[in-house]
């Protein structure tokens, strides 16, 4: 191998590794840096838009509360007074989809067993029903049973009211009592989830991610996809697809714990970021999903240009090493010609071009 062959091969050689070691430690130290940006950004994304959530649930629990102590501080009021002031909480309370005040039988009226008036919203405003028959036994709907037994409010899981407001929501009931501390009714307030999975689709997550909601049974509140919604849960997923992981998390979310997670998501078939947080006053959990890819983006295409940048660098480095070595090596070649020239005999020999 001659000595401009080995010349140019060292150098560039060298070059080459240091090249790759400088390339593998903007690709590491990148990621690590990354990584941290986007760690902030979602944990950030998760707690703000879970207390934008929590702020909504306390403004619209806060109706029932008020009228359940309206109730025991009023325990006379008349039919009229009753529904004017349920109509007037609704009608100014943008968040809630509708209201009822059910009582005990023949708790409110001496002759009937059902009495619940109810005003709800609809396409063309407040529209008023009364809850209570034989197709509509609310004594043993969860919104109305469960306070009742455990006599402190509670938010239910969600549900489609047939026959009531018509429509999948999740109610927020608090119980009002008599002078002896039994129960005389539940005053319930209602969300539609419609107007809940708008609210978290405004949530932006990335270029591509999601925003998700769950009960505290883990069950799909919120999802993109409506055929998850009601129909899903995070265990029912992670039983059909046998993922412990996901089995896992979703124990973490529903006990009411904040974190980070990487997992595989079935819906979009991607692996994501995973971030979620409690909705306290409602036991339920709030999350966004970030494509893995996104957070790797902005590394990959950075490397992508120092790959160019070092590919042009090392052709320009091997035009320089190539044009030097040639410098450097055309004096020896000379003078190693002319002493092998001088070793034959040819002794008027000259070597010229030898500075």
């Amino acid at each position: 191998m001659s000595i401009r062959t080995r010349m140019i091969f060292w150098v560039l050689g060298g070059t080459l590794i240091v090249f790759s070691g400088i390339l593998a430690i903007s690709y590491f130290a990148g990621k690590i840096v990354v990584m941290q940006v986007n760690r902030r950004y979602i944990t950030n994304l998760v707690h703000a838009h879970s207390a934008r959530f929590e702020a909504d649930f306390r403004q619209i629990s806060q109706l029932p509360n008020d009228l359940a102590r309206t109730f025991e501080i009023f325990p006379n009021m008349s039919e009229h007074e009753l529904k004017t002031l349920l109509h007037k909480a609704v009608l100014t309370n943008d968040l809630v989809y509708g209201s009822a005040i059910a009582f005990e039988p023949y708790s409110f009226k001496k002759e009937e067993y059902y009495y619940s008036p109810y005003y709800y919203r609809d396409s063309d405003g407040l529209r008023y029903i009364q809850l209570g028959d034989v197709n509509y036994r609310y004594f043993h709907w969860d919104w109305y049973t469960i306070p009742k037994l455990l006599k402190k409010p509670i938010w239910t899981e969600p549900y489609y009211d047939e026959g009531g407001g018509g429509t999948i929501m999740t109610t927020f009931s608090v119980p009002f009592f008599n002078p002896d501390s039994s129960v005389r009714g539940i005053v319930t307030a209602d969300i539609d989830l419609e107007k809940l999975r708008k609210t978290a689709s405004e949530v932006k997550v990335g270029e591509t991610g999601y925003a998700i909601v769950v009960s505290q049974n883990g069950t799909m509140i919120v999802h993109p996809d409506s055929t998850f919604v009601m129909r899903e849960s995070v265990f029912s997923i992670a039983e059909e697809k046998n993922d412990m992981q996901l089995r896992l998390l979703g124990q973490k979310a529903i006990s009411g714990n904040s974190g980070i997670e990487i997992i595989q998501d079935y819906w979009r078939n991607g692996t994501y970021w995973f971030a979620y947080t409690p909705i306290k006053s409602t036991g339920w959990s709030f999350a966004v999903m970030l494509p893995e890819k996104e957070v790797m983006a902005c590394v990959i295409d950075l490397n992508k240009k120092l790959v160019v940048l070092m590919i042009f660098g090392f052709f320009g480095l091997l035009l320089v090493v190539i044009f030097v070595s040639y410098s450097l090596t055309k004096p020896l070649k000379k003078l190693t010609d002319g002493a092998k020239q001088l070793a034959g005999g040819s002794l008027d020999t000259k070597i010229t071009g030898i500075k």
